[in-house]
């Protein structure tokens, strides 16, 4: 019987152990759920009017009084983000430029933001990291405010994290009052245009949303583009954002569709429950929709960089986005890329087969190397297939693979740069008649053309390439080295 005792009592006590662990455990869970569910239930005015006070611009704020900021009433901020930008100070009423960054971006959230200091919109760049040397690109160059705190969250898909630090970011933004811009990394200012003066103001209430286009077509029709949108701390763009976390949270699709999805059944229901400005397209570029073809010609691109706000460089490979910035015309003058211009060598009348147009490029980089300067990367040459098929403006970045001489150490410069460099103001002189080579007719066998891979100083003071080497090198350092390739029969030694 004392055995019979002893083994009820044990196994009551445990019950009453396991029971004890499950209800704590369902209350810490149910209090998780009742937190993150109040991220994006569904607003009633009743639950607004209890948490919020409302400005006459339907700005979201639960107000102190305060001189600390003399556009705005500061908010109390409710979330570590809002916390840390009042320790920039930061406040409801400062415009922010968010964006989200890695070791890749960051250069180019830097150029984005050297282009907005013209405007004196610099210090409200704020770039959610998603690793340490976006961090230490911030602490090295000071070209924005950078925040960590998203730093190290476990996630298989990167673009999942991204869309999540979007979400998170928006809805804690928009409960403290703040009114934001969030622009991709692949968008670049041209400096023309102060980004807000083809966007609706503050002061017009009859918005909730500001967005790029995905397309052209009527503005009630097309998706937006959420590389670009700014938005106002409205309830019905904080519902919105709510309704559109819920949804990305059920189906893990991509965030934009999501977005746009939740928006076209808004707008079904009830229009006037969000009210989005589609902005226009010729102002504020989709790349992907442009026909780049048509920017060949420099008159036809100042054109385009004259009537636009920004680009957005869609659809354009990652490797290659910063040539794209370069050449065509919206990469800043950062760390004297421009005002300290190098010598330059370039090459034009590039043409022939794949392997000659090859050849070609490398003997202009064969130039430059043993001349101490800088290769010009050809905008275009005239490529023919061995089937007669001919392409007289050929992109020269993709004729030879530039990304593979960049990463080779040997940082040529975009076609344009000549060109970007004078409208940049570094002063630097175009000089098409110093130095032009021609050689009509070489026979291959001649050893006339022969490139080495020893020092140029071996070859015979005969030699044509001896002596374009020796007029390149007696060039001012402000002039411009130019070839002309016509004509040209490269014979390479064996041992290069």
């Amino acid at each position: 019987p004392c055995t019979l005792l002893h083994m009820v009592t044990f196994h009551t006590i445990k019950s009453i152990v396991i029971i004890s662990f499950l209800f704590l455990t369902l209350l810490l869970l149910g209090d998780y759920v009742r937190i993150r569910l109040d991220y994006y239930r569904p607003l009633s005015s009743s639950s607004l009017s209890s948490s919020y006070h409302h400005t006459s611009s339907s700005s979201l704020l639960t107000t102190t009084s305060s001189s600390q900021h003399p556009n705005s009433i500061i908010a109390t901020p409710q979330s570590n983000l809002t916390t840390w930008l009042y320790s920039l100070h930061l406040y409801p009423g400062d415009t922010l430029f968010v964006s989200i960054a890695d070791r890749s971006f960051s250069p180019l959230v830097h150029a984005f933001r050297v282009r907005l200091d013209r405007w004196g919109y610099g210090r409200n760049v704020v770039v959610l990291c998603l690793d340490d040397a976006c961090m230490e690109y911030a602490n090295r160059t000071s070209s924005y405010h950078a925040y960590g705190g998203f730093i190290g969250i476990p996630y298989t898909k990167p673009m999942k994290l991204v869309a999540l630090m979007k979400f998170n970011t928006s809805l804690d933004l928009l409960q403290d009052g703040y009114d934001f811009i969030f622009f991709d990394g692949d968008v670049l200012l041209t400096g023309h245009h102060d980004p807000f003066r083809w966007m609706l103001p503050m002061a017009d209430t009859s918005w909730d949303m500001q967005v790029q286009a995905d397309r052209y077509g009527n503005p009630d029709l097309v998706d937006m583009n959420i590389g670009w949108m700014w938005v106002r701390p409205s309830s019905n763009a904080l519902a919105f954002f709510r309704l559109s976390y819920q949804e990305w949270t059920r189906t893990g699709k991509w965030d934009q569709l999501v977005m746009n999805n939740i928006k076209n059944h808004i707008w079904e229901t009830d229009p006037n429950k969000l009210i989005i400005n589609i902005l226009d397209l010729n102002r504020f570029r989709n790349w992907m929709l442009e026909a780049p073809d048509r920017l060949t010609k420099d008159s036809a691109l100042a054109v385009f960089l004259r009537d636009s706000v920004m680009v957005h460089y869609t659809c354009v490979d990652q490797l290659y986005k910063p040539y794209y910035m370069r050449q065509y015309g919206t990469w800043p003058d950062i760390d004297h890329y421009y005002s300290h211009a190098p010598p330059l060598v370039s090459l034009f009348n590039v043409s022939g087969s794949p392997e000659q147009v090859y050849e070609q490029i490398l003997f202009g980089i064969y130039l430059a190397n043993h001349t101490a300067r800088s290769f010009v990367w050809p905008t275009h040459v005239h490529l023919t297939l061995y089937n007669g098929t001919s392409f007289p403006m050929f992109s020269g970045m993709f004729a030879v693979n530039f990304r593979q001489a960049d990463v080779a150490g040997l940082h040529p410069v975009e076609g344009r740069y000549i060109d970007n460099c004078i409208r940049e103001g570094c002063g630097l002189t175009y000089v098409p008649a110093v130095p032009i080579m021609r050689v009509s007719e070489v026979d291959s066998s001649s050893s006339s053309l022969e490139i080495a891979s020893s020092s140029p100083h071996t070859l015979p003071s005969t030699s044509p390439v001896f002596t374009l080497l020796s007029r390149i090198s007696s060039l001012k350092v402000e002039e411009v080295a130019v070839v002309d390739m016509q004509g040209f029969n490269l014979c390479y030694s064996r041992d290069r």
